[in-house]
């Protein structure tokens, strides 16, 4: 999403590709598969929602997006359709095509081909595809600076293989700052 908005980026941009991949790996299927920038941004908008007004606030976003001042009289965005788009940009882009009947990451990934069957294995399953969920979400956040670190990510009961008891939270990286001294640091 940082690149497609022309936010500085760094080391995260690669994490967000490494999810992208865990993702494609399971599904064996592209999980944005975006054929140009408008279709990248209206998949990962459709999947996970508005990127953080912070990083909207770049010049770039104005070509996917229209701004309007909400109830609450903050500023917000929302997509261009498909024919706005083409409208003022004289383009000739279409509706990407879906490949997966659910919309966002979570029910794709519980979802995916499965048969309804409750055995044990099944269930065993669903505890695997929630740690793998968990783990893509972290991988996979909008912010670059909420996005997991490599050593974040590296310690995810995913990658490690301890059990997943239904919630983690990362550990404290001392060498790379607090998250919010980094998110200082890029905005």
């Amino acid at each position: 999403p940082e690149v497609i908005l022309g936010v500085q980026y760094g080391s995260a941009v690669d994490i967000w590709s490494l999810g992208c991949i865990v993702a494609e790996l399971f599904l064996g299927l592209p999980l944005l598969p975006g054929v140009s920038e408008f279709d990248q941004f209206t998949r990962i908008v459709d999947m996970f929602g508005m990127p953080p007004s912070w990083m909207m606030a770049e010049k770039k976003s104005e070509c996917y997006t229209y701004k309007y001042r909400g109830a609450d009289g903050r500023l917000h965005h929302r997509m261009k359709t498909v024919d706005e788009y083409n409208s003022e940009y004289n383009a000739r882009e279409t509706p990407g095509k879906k490949y997966f009947s659910n919309q966002y990451l979570p029910e794709i990934i519980r979802n995916y081909q499965c048969d309804g069957s409750a055995s044990t294995d099944d269930n065993m399953e669903m505890v695997n595809r929630d740690c793998m969920c968990h783990f893509l979400l972290g991988v996979l956040n909008l912010s670059p600076l909420e996005r997991w670190t490599p050593h974040e990510a590296l310690s995810h009961p995913f990658i490690t293989g301890q059990p997943w008891m239904g919630h983690w939270t990362p550990p404290v990286n001392n060498s790379g700052g607090s998250r919010k001294e980094r998110s200082k640091s890029m905005i």
